[in-house]
């Protein structure tokens, strides 16, 4: 696709959905030129709204756990949807920010569409 553009920021009245998984080579992401170039173009952002899906906060992941705070620097809640409430405690302790933990993507759509 359009790694530079990721639909952000998206036209009023419209909500953005955004997700990456970038390749990786041991575990930094300069080493790999493409995830380098994916995430040069949306290192930089602030979104309101960050939800987290499946993630486990890897501590060796210092790279992505960097720039996982830097995108929450701007939002009060972090939303996660994995089975596990220890990656909820987990990112609540990494963060320092308040954690809203869904066991299912249903269980998080369910509340969304209460919102």
């Amino acid at each position: 696709g359009a790694p530079e553009w990721l639909g952000m920021p998206q036209p009023p009245g419209y909500l953005s959905y955004s997700g990456i998984i970038p390749p990786r080579l041991n575990k930094n992401y300069s080493q790999h030129p493409v995830a380098a170039t994916i995430l040069g173009w949306v290192k930089d952002r602030r979104p309101d709204k960050v939800v987290m899906w499946g993630v486990g906060l890897t501590e060796s992941d210092k790279d992505l756990m960097d720039l996982y705070g830097d995108w929450l620097s701007n939002s009060e809640v972090l939303e996660i949807i994995n089975p596990s409430v220890d990656v909820a405690n987990k990112a609540a302790l990494i963060f320092n920010i308040s954690v809203r933990h869904y066991l299912s993507v249903s269980e998080w759509a369910e509340d969304q569409s209460r919102v």
